[in-house]
């Protein structure tokens, strides 16, 4: 089985493909041999020791004290590749656990999210490309890969918020996801591609290669870019001395991503969604509409502007008064009409009062406060509106008429 059929037969995800072919690749040139088929020629042959060289793999990558699950990952790939021809050619026995040089599978995090001081230290000590590319992470939530492979054809620009659809062939879950992000990062994006319309967002400027704009960027061109500007800003650091990962990395805006949306009052499913992440029962049985998961983004967008945050601190605060403002004024409305209700009471209370005076024939005084829809009639046939007076009003009544009494 030569190395293609070998890529082609284990892994389904160009994704994947991609990482057993790069990792394979290397190994095998470390190795000392330019072909990965000439690599399993000699084990076969018994050139190599398949044993000494998975040794020497794992020892190389703890002198250049790499996170356990990189080494991990070299080790399982190389040795899967290894047993794949063995299982045929080698005797038929698989090789045995180097439990002892292998380091522990469990790996304390020890990394976290970037603070939004260090995140516009990052934007402002980037050039455009990588300023798209850091400012896309960080509202979109998308993983580098996605990142990487972006299309123009996948973003709606006439969407508000900017909708972005990655398709299926590009996520874990084997599913098409739609991400949002913000007007401000649209406009970036325009200055950057231009008057082009289709291809890669951000082609490969891979010095070995023809330039081609069809062409995607790799991952891990992307994330070594980011982690050159994460140096450059000084934020290349470790929490622990002893920790196998820097503080911050090309993951880490994703964690940041989160973090503003929960803090913004996203709902955390809805989140977890955006993220592509699978969320228990949810990813069975939660079906959000895609209307929805654009109106809770559009909440939180005011959280995600960068370069013209005071603007957008500014449309934030906007949209609060106005919410308040609604408020008030239903309030408002409400009492209204809670006083006319009152003012009707109050009307219907004096007519019934006077009323009463006049069977009695009773003479007495009153003084009435001004009351919308209370309205007296006179003895000599004129009306007062009570709704309309400034001060209390003093009546003499007699024989169920009012007269009005003159000021002294």
């Amino acid at each position: 089985m030569t190395f293609k059929e070998f890529v082609d037969l284990v892994a389904e995800a160009d994704k994947t493909k991609q990482i057993y072919k790069s990792l394979i690749k290397r190994w095998t040139t470390f190795a000392g041999f330019d072909d990965p088929d000439k690599f399993t020629d000699a084990i076969r042959n018994h050139k190599l020791d398949p044993y000494q060289f998975l040794q020497s793999v794992i020892a190389n990558q703890k002198a250049e004290k790499r996170a356990s699950i990189t080494i991990l990952q070299a080790y399982y790939t190389m040795k899967r590749f290894i047993e794949w021809e063995s299982e045929e050619r080698l005797n038929g026995v698989k090789l045995e656990k180097l439990t002892q040089t292998l380091p522990g599978r469990r790996v304390k995090s020890t990394d976290s999210a970037p603070n939004d001081t260090e995140v516009l230290k990052l934007i402002h000590h980037s050039n455009l490309r990588g300023r798209v590319a850091l400012i896309l992470a960080l509202t979109s939530g998308m993983r580098v890969g996605e990142l990487a492979a972006m299309k123009l054809e996948w973003i709606d620009f006439n969407s508000d918020p900017i909708r972005i659809t990655i398709p299926a062939t590009l996520t874990k879950t084997k599913r098409p996801r739609t991400v949002f992000t913000t007007q401000e990062c649209a406009q970036l994006i325009k200055q950057l591609i231009g008057d082009r319309k289709t291809g890669s967002l951000f082609p490969s400027l891979d010095p070995t290669k023809t330039y081609d704009e069809n062409t995607p960027a790799s991952p891990s061109a992307l994330a070594n870019a980011f982690s050159r500007n994460l140096k450059k800003c000084g934020l290349r650091d470790k929490i622990t001395e002893d920790s196998p990962m820097f503080r911050l990395h090309s993951h880490s805006f994703r964690k940041w991503f989160y973090s503003k949306a929960i803090a913004s009052g996203m709902p955390g499913n809805y989140a977890e969604i955006l993220l592509g992440h699978t969320i228990g029962l949810d990813a069975h049985y939660l079906r959000v509409d895609q209307e929805k998961l654009a109106s809770e983004y559009k909440k939180i967008e005011p959280s995600l502007v960068f370069l013209n945050r005071e603007n957008g601190e500014v449309r934030k605060t906007v949209q609060t008064q106005s919410e308040q403002i609604g408020l008030l004024q239903g309030e408002l409305a409400t009492l209204k009409q809670q006083n006319q209700q009152l003012a009707s009471n109050v009307g219907s209370m004096v007519s019934q009062f006077m009323g009463v005076l006049t069977k009695l024939g009773v003479n007495t005084e009153l003084e009435i406060p001004p009351v919308s829809g209370v309205k007296l009639q006179l003895d000599d046939g004129t009306e007062i509106d009570m709704g309309k007076a400034k001060e209390p009003i003093s009546f003499r009544v007699v024989k169920g008429k009012a007269i009005k009494k003159q000021k002294k």
